[in-house]
């Protein structure tokens, strides 16, 4: 058997999703080893619980396909693409390749308990995370200047690999990292853009609002077009302003994203100042929804011929 077939158990179990009697992710989490098999049957039944349907591994067309073929095929083991999942390591990449300016000032590196049981910020605000997963965060102001400090510790227990089974994440060390604050006044988060490259070249562009109520999502083109499609989340009701620095961005994005057939940078601008905050290399993990389907297609056309 092969890393990319699956028992005829796993095949049953891909039907009862189908009919929706979906297999929870913490199961499957346990029961599954932590190998490639392992990890391409995780990846297999999260997309069929997600889309409903199959995954098409040889001649993909939809975008989704596109990553489950990355998450089982061993594009994301490539060394370059576990470098750059680190939110430490990921900086030496930025600046080396745009400069930098590109990238928010460390301030600290926390590697192990002892660490987080003395750390006390420096300068407020600051922004702390951990190097080794995605969506974590914690601000810290002058009104709120300590962390909680349990949190930190959890994090450095973390193992994001095991839980997402994403494998860019295997290898990395857990750290936690300390930033400066990207923000006009010390407490708004900044504008927040995630460029969606493929063969190097940018193609779409995302915006959210409102994560914490009212979570809405709108996609441009690199002319700033509003796209009649949504990934996961609703579209906005308004259209966001094009940013000042659009063309800059989108070079940026290009110069960094040059050795991936698909990546996404993300980045957060002010007036004319950028910084790129990390790069992802499967986004939502493949399980965002596109609506309405059909433009999942066009996704996958951007995959295949750039077009």
């Amino acid at each position: 058997m092969t890393g990319h077939t699956v028992p005829k158990v796993c095949k049953f179990l891909t039907s009862c999703i189908l009919v929706r009697m979906p297999i929870p992710p913490f199961i499957l989490r346990n029961v599954l080893p932590k190998s490639n098999l392992g990890d391409a049957a995780f990846a297999w039944f999260r997309h069929c619980s997600r889309h409903r349907r199959l995954p098409r591994l040889h001649n993909p067309r939809l975008f989704n396909d596109y990553l489950y073929r990355a998450k089982v095929d061993g594009t994301l083991l490539d060394p370059l693409r576990q470098f750059v999942s680190d939110k430490e390591y990921v900086k030496i990449y930025i600046e080396a390749t745009v400069g930098k300016k590109y990238t928010c000032e460390t301030l600290d590196i926390l590697k192990n308990s002892s660490d987080v049981a003395n750390f006390v910020p420096n300068q407020l605000p600051c922004i702390v995370k951990p190097t080794h997963a995605s969506g974590l965060a914690v601000i810290c102001t002058p009104e709120s200047p300590q962390p909680d400090l349990r949190v930190l510790l959890k994090w450095l227990k973390l193992d994001y690999y095991a839980k997402k089974r994403e494998q860019n994440y295997k290898n990395l060390t857990p750290k936690i990292i300390v930033e400066e604050f990207f923000s006009v006044d010390g407490t708004t988060p900044p504008p927040d853009y995630k460029v969606f490259c493929f063969a190097g070249v940018p193609k779409l562009v995302q915006v959210d609002s409102n994560r914490f109520s009212n979570h809405t999502r709108n996609l441009y083109d690199s002319e700033w077009n509003l796209l009649p499609f949504c990934i996961s989340k609703p579209n906005g009701s308004v259209s966001d302003a094009r940013p000042v620095a659009l063309a800059q961005m989108l070079d940026v994005a290009a110069r960094l994203a040059a050795p991936f057939p698909f990546i996404r940078v993300d980045m957060y601008a002010i007036g004319d100042e950028i910084k790129v905050g990390e790069l992802t290399n499967c986004p939502e993990g493949g399980a965002g929804r596109v609506m309405p389907s059909a433009a999942e297609e066009t996704l996958g056309r951007w995959f295949s011929n750039g077009a």
